[in-house]
């Protein structure tokens, strides 16, 4: 069966079933963690879902660093004959094992589906195929841990050392000075105030229940010139391209970088971002594995906690609804509560609990200063 017979390394093919960037910031501990596990030599290859809503690759983007060495897209939705043509690939490659590297809770029917090809393709054994345990929040909906943890600890129940992954330790993925390069210079070619530190404004996101009314990011992006401190810049994608031009000129100054670099590229920008405030949306997700902090308008869509940006410092942003947890894509009321009941106030009222978080200075007291210099001597 496949060339398992021919290797010593064991081949490893990681799932993750969304193709998109804020996933795949949450499996990197994930993957990581089953690199340590099979050993540096260990193969990993990685499976995820494709179709029409995804027809990027940030996984593959995200990924170059982690030394994966291969990539299988899996069809999503029920192309029952596309699906069954991975099996003999499966069996070819001769996969020793399969772990689940996402979120493992799609329908019984998928799940069921994934099984069997995975059996079929001549995988016996099996990592991290557990459900995710959920408790009730005050508004109704699920209250759940941190998503990227609750991977992590499906891979502990069998047998997987997750210590060194499980704090999530920022950055996720370190930038190095010659990746920074290009974006320092795409920056100083257009700032107008260099000596002023940078606050990244990012209005977009794919899920349209996800979305913050433009103008209320206009009339947040309108206090924080006022003050005199900072100069903006707008990131994202190409389809976030014209709202940065709306901002800027409602503004009449900032920088629109948004749709400008790839997603590697925008995380260089982030970088160089005192913080950045933006949605629940993979911008975010990319800010902090980078370890910018966030501040974050977060809709009732999701339940509170699991898809927050990993690492300190971030503040979130929500309005308790009764339909918390809804979990649509497109909000089905008119007056789309949850994200339209955060306010311009709130939100301000955050950026400047942001800003004093970003001021204090640590300063040691005399007795810590007093026992360092008994470590001198």
């Amino acid at each position: 069966m496949g060339d398992k017979t021919k290797r010593q390394a064991a081949r490893v093919l990681c799932l993750f079933p969304k193709n998109r960037i804020g996933d795949t910031i949450f499996a990197l501990p994930v993957i990581r963690a089953v690199r340590r596990h099979f050993g540096p030599h260990a193969e990993l290859w990685l499976m995820y879902m494709y179709g029409p809503s995804a027809p990027a690759a940030p996984a593959e983007s995200l990924l170059e660093r982690e030394s994966v060495h291969g990539i299988i897209p899996f069809p999503a939705g029920s192309r029952i004959l596309a699906v069954l043509t991975l099996i003999p690939r499966l069996r070819r490659l001769g996969f020793d094992c399969a772990v689940n590297a996402g979120d493992a809770d799609p329908s019984r029917r998928a799940f069921i589906r994934n099984k069997f090809v995975l059996k079929a393709g001549g995988i016996s054994k099996f990592i991290g195929f557990h459900k995710s345990t959920s408790e009730k929040s005050r508004d109704g909906s699920f209250a759940l841990k941190p998503k990227a943890l609750s991977w992590l600890e499906r891979l502990a129940k069998d047998g997987v050392d997750i210590s060194l992954e499980s704090d999530f330790s920022i950055p996720l993925f370190p930038l190095s000075e010659p990746a920074r390069k290009p974006a320092r210079e795409w920056l100083k070619a257009r700032r107008s105030y260099p000596d002023r530190p940078l606050i990244a404004i990012c209005p977009g996101t794919r899920e349209p229940a996800n979305a913050w009314p433009i103008e209320r990011f206009t009339e947040i992006g309108r206090r924080l010139l006022g003050l005199g401190l900072y100069e903006i810049v707008v990131c994202g994608g190409p389809a976030e391209r014209g709202l940065g031009d709306r901002l800027i000129k409602d503004w009449g100054q900032g920088i629109n970088a948004a749709g400008e670099f790839s997603i590697l590229g925008s995380s260089a920008i982030l970088r160089e971002c005192k913080f950045m405030v933006g949605l629940d949306t993979g911008t975010t997700h990319l800010a902090a594995a980078v370890g910018v902090p966030c501040l974050t308008l977060q809709g009732g869509r999701v339940p509170p906690g699991a898809w927050d940006p990993l690492g300190p410092g971030h503040i979130i942003v929500r309005y308790p609804v009764a339909c918390g947890g809804c979990g649509l894509g497109t909000c089905c009321l008119s007056r789309h509560p949850c994200m339209r009941g955060i306010t311009v106030d709130r939100v301000w009222k955050a950026v400047e609990e942001m800003r004093t978080q970003l001021s204090r200075i640590y300063v040691p007291n005399a007795a810590e200063i007093r026992g360092r210099d008994s470590l001198k001597t």
